[in-house]
């Protein structure tokens, strides 16, 4: 990805330039090519600030692709009819910013990024098809509203970049903000294309979807009268919650699943989610949460501080600690009482809070309260792909003992499931891989030609 940003933002196209003039890039390249790797706040000696960089770098991009695409589809596609503000729903805002509908969006996204698999450079013509339902899920005005979103020009490209990183400290530049992100469809000519890395065009496509909604109303684009934050809002407690209530579901069955118990007086809110699993009780409090994309860049060891301590620990470890402790006293929790009390926090995308890195190092960088507040917390952190990927394994292992199993090793929660996952051979998809399967096996019957 960032090879592909220095060679766009740095004339490589223009015959007459032989030189990358920028000393930022420069520098990039020579950390690359040397093996100098700049990692920021490395000063700090602390291995957060030093992984959080690294992840942004580069695990960031190796996630799970067929995740993410079926997590897409139930996020944003399914839950197109909900409203979100001035009594619009999410398709319809959608919509009036592109002009597609978001199924629309995603086919077409889905055609192109099977195409682009083995053809990075896409020659787009007028588009026809003797297959009858073919106009349905591409066309040509499809196809040229979704390039206006998803494609550039280099001299656009450069713009984005210049916009977005003016302000970047050189030691950082080998985690600048990519234009490809956004725009991971270079336009070359009036019909060609070029996709110069897949990871941008997977991150542009299903991951950016949020980002899209988010810029609106940050930007207050859809009027000053709006909060900024009414999608992220809607985002946490309407469509983020439901989709782990809905996975959690998946894997335990709707009896075993309580959605958030109101209780005592004056009325109080429980966990998301409660899941009764034997003398197991799992209480399951979600966050649509992600680290800013500054603390991501630079690692900075303040930034990742202030972040934890406020969003996991204040908001969430410590509210949770409350929670149990009502489990004595209030009539409505009572069926809890005696089991087995595990507190889980699923987050949408925090680096390595699957890992035992976290438990060891938050302490280190919190205030004294955070700190027993942290330490007084029984339960454990995931990420949502991480929950799905259990649902493969749930029938030969309990979700605690992954947990634990983590901790004790000094591991992480993927590399616990993979390993089950390969030992007893098995084959069966996530709950999101089945949904994009589902996706593809459908655009797939809608583009076949008559036989």
């Amino acid at each position: 990805e960032y090879i592909a940003n220095l060679f766009i933002i740095s004339n490589f196209n223009e015959t007459a330039s032989d030189s990358i003039k920028s000393k930022d890039n420069v520098l990039g390249l020579f950390n690359i090519y040397n093996n100098s790797l700049v990692i920021g706040s490395v000063e700090s000696r602390s291995i957060l600030s030093i992984m959080v960089a690294i992840w942004q770098e580069q695990f960031r991009s190796q996630s799970n692709d067929l995740q993410a695409f079926g997590r897409a589809i139930y996020l944003f596609e399914d839950n197109s009819d909900i409203k979100i503000a001035n009594d619009k729903t999410l398709g319809e805002i959608f919509i009036e910013k592109t002009g597609l509908t978001i199924e629309q969006y995603l086919n077409v996204g889905l055609i192109l990024f099977a195409f682009a698999l083995t053809h990075p450079s896409i020659t787009i013509a007028d588009l026809a098809s003797e297959a009858p339902n073919f106009n349905k899920v591409v066309n040509n005005d499809l196809m040229e509203k979704y390039l206006a979103i998803h494609a550039g020009t280099i001299d656009e490209l450069k713009a984005l970049d210049q916009a977005q990183n003016k302000d970047l400290n050189p030691k950082n530049t080998k985690n600048r903000f990519n234009p490809l992100w956004v725009k991971p469809m270079v336009k070359t000519s009036n019909t060609t294309y070029i996709v110069p890395s897949i990871t941008t065009y997977i991150q542009a496509l299903f991951t950016g979807l949020y980002w899209q909604f988010d810029e609106l109303f940050m930007n207050e684009k859809l009027g000053p009268d709006i909060p900024k934050t009414t999608f992220r809002d809607a985002f946490g407690k309407q469509m983020f919650e439901s989709y782990v209530g809905k996975v959690l579901k998946d894997i335990y069955g709707d009896e075993a699943i309580k959605p958030e118990i109101t209780y005592s007086k004056p009325e109080k809110a429980f966990t998301d989610w409660v899941v009764v699993d034997d003398d197991d009780a799992y209480l399951v409090e979600v966050k649509a949460y992600q680290f800013p994309f500054k603390t991501l860049q630079t690692g900075d060891l303040e930034l990742i501080a202030k972040e934890i301590t406020k969003k996991l620990v204040q908001n969430t470890v410590t509210k949770i600690n409350k929670k149990v402790l009502d489990i004595q006293t209030a009539p409505e929790l009572a069926f809890l009482k005696g089991k087995n009390i595990i507190p889980v926090v699923v987050t949408y995308n925090v680096p390595l809070i699957d890992t035992s890195m976290y438990r060891k190092n938050i302490p280190t960088v919190v205030d004294e309260e955070s700190r027993k507040a942290f330490e007084a917390f029984q339960g454990y952190f995931m990420n949502i792909g991480d929950l799905e990927y259990f649902g493969c394994i749930s029938e030969l292992a309990k979700l605690k003992d992954v947990l634990k199993a983590v901790q004790d090793k000094d591991s992480n929660f993927l590399s616990e499931v993979m390993k089950m996952y390969k030992e007893n051979k098995l084959t069966n998809k996530s709950i999101s891989e089945q949904k994009y399967e589902e996706k593809m096996d459908y655009i797939q019957e809608m583009i076949k030609p008559v036989e």
